[in-house]
């Protein structure tokens, strides 16, 4: 037969977007991402609601208040990530709980949620760098999401007869959620040795690890005035329900209390907020007076010892520093002790900006009216019940120039007596010149 014959065909349309084509580490792995925020929201959730039901029964004594204690607890799951959350039960059980602010020991639980999910999808995961690193920034992304979606499902006002309201900010709990995710993710995955960024060069490492030392210096101090802090509230409070409730109150709020009153030691002033539209005032070592209140005076002559804490923490953690290093040169022991100073001040501006203490907790007897303006009815002693109440807030600015200063004073005072004692000079251009190569000579 003879072929037809007629005009070619035309070819076929090229598609519009042919030219995008998303990353295999975008576009693979989605349900195993689905898998491990379930991972990651139960881990969280569970460890928040243990921890409210065994608080709400040793606080009240009663079996019966691990419900409630759970359904609160659970908040702490949006407080990890710093957003402010406030749950309260009215007729039925008279407790409620308010944060505002990031509680710091509390914070790790995102972390720890954060790498049971890493965890379970490791085996499932290929051995390549950009795969396992789209994952996690993969899973912080859908973790934020997920965490403001129930947030924005559990805000709601008291209902009639229960009493029961949870006030939550679903898109705080979103950013703040997905941020620290983000951060969380990074450490695990530097853990696992998968750099996401450019190494430090070799000449400023030393002068790092040395700021990190600062900063672990204040973290210690920190926990020190915790303990401290503890200490007195465990003697003051006379009630076995109380003594119980700060004990469990500390991995909550434990530390950012340490590094509030490390602030105050170093000269900051606290200030107090307002409670009820009658403002508290502030606390500073100029006006404090035992107890504080808004016609207190100055603090007692011994309590000025405490401004001694900060600059000995640091010379101490730099004269060791020193002792294991042994600089022949004066200006690397005073590199060492300013870098020091300079991570001490900086954590100690840090844990400020993000550790500003504001929590309100109370227990009433069932018969009580509950919410939050009640409870703090409750902490001002208006009824019985267990309650607590600490709010303060210091500048982040001021805290940043008082530890850069008695970071200063320690660091560089340890420097120059250690470079004293050990004839460690100061080197000259001339004398570091001398000992490196000769210049060449011009024919």
């Amino acid at each position: 037969m003879d072929p037809e014959v007629g005009p070619p065909a035309p070819p076929p349309a090229p598609p519009i977007w042919s030219g995008l084509r998303l990353p295999g580490w975008l576009t693979n792995d989605w349900p195993l991402v689905g898998l491990g925020v379930t991972v990651m929201l139960a881990v969280l959730f569970a460890i928040s609601a243990l921890f409210g039901a065994v608080a709400g029964v040793a606080t009240s004594g009663k079996f019966g208040a691990a419900g409630y204690g759970a359904a609160m607890g659970s908040h702490l799951a949006f407080a990890a990530f710093g957003a402010k959350t406030a749950v309260s039960f009215g007729r039925e059980n008279g407790s409620a709980l308010a944060l505002g602010f990031l509680p710091l020991p509390w914070a790790v639980v995102g972390g720890l949620a954060m790498g049971a999910a890493l965890r379970f999808a490791r085996p499932r995961l290929p051995d390549e760098r950009r795969r396992r690193i789209g994952y996690a920034v993969k899973l912080a992304a859908a973790g934020g999401v997920a965490l403001g979606v129930i947030a924005g499902v559990l805000d709601q006002r008291s209902r009639p007869g229960s009493g029961f309201g949870s006030r939550l900010n679903g898109g705080e709990v979103w950013f703040y959620a997905t941020v620290l995710l983000l951060l969380w993710g990074w450490l695990w995955l530097h853990r696992q040795s998968y750099r996401m960024g450019p190494a430090l060069a070799a000449a400023y490492r030393p002068l790092a690890r040395r700021a990190g030392e600062g900063a672990v210096a204040f973290l210690v101090v920190s926990a020190a005035f915790a303990f401290v802090g503890l200490v007195f509230s465990l003697v003051v409070v006379d009630r076995n329900g109380a003594q119980v409730a700060l004990l469990f109150g500390l991995p909550v709020v434990g530390l950012s209390f340490g590094a509030v009153m490390a602030d105050f030691a170093m000269g900051a002033a606290l200030g107090l907020g307002s409670l009820f539209a009658q403002p508290i005032g502030h606390l500073s070592l100029a006006r404090f007076g035992l107890p504080p209140g808004l016609d207190a005076g100055a603090a007692p002559v011994w309590l000025f010892a405490v401004l001694l804490v900060a600059p000995l923490t640091v010379a101490g953690v730099v004269w060791r520093r020193l002792e294991h290093l042994r600089p022949t040169q004066e200006q690397d022991a005073l590199a060492a002790g300013a870098a020091t100073a300079l991570g001490f001040a900086g954590a100690a501006w840090l844990l400020a900006l993000v550790g500003r203490v504001s929590l309100v907790a109370a227990i009433a007897p069932p018969e009580s009216s509950g919410g939050l303006d009640s409870a703090l009815g409750l902490l001002q002693g208006r009824g019985p019940g267990i309650g607590t109440l600490i709010s303060a807030q210091p500048n982040p600015i001021t805290v940043l120039f008082l530890g850069l200063v008695w970071g200063l004073a320690g660091g560089l005072g340890a420097a120059f007596l250690w470079a004293s004692r050990h004839n460690a000079r100061w080197q000259l251009g001339q004398e570091a010149d001398a000992g490196g190569d000769p210049p060449e000579e011009k024919p």
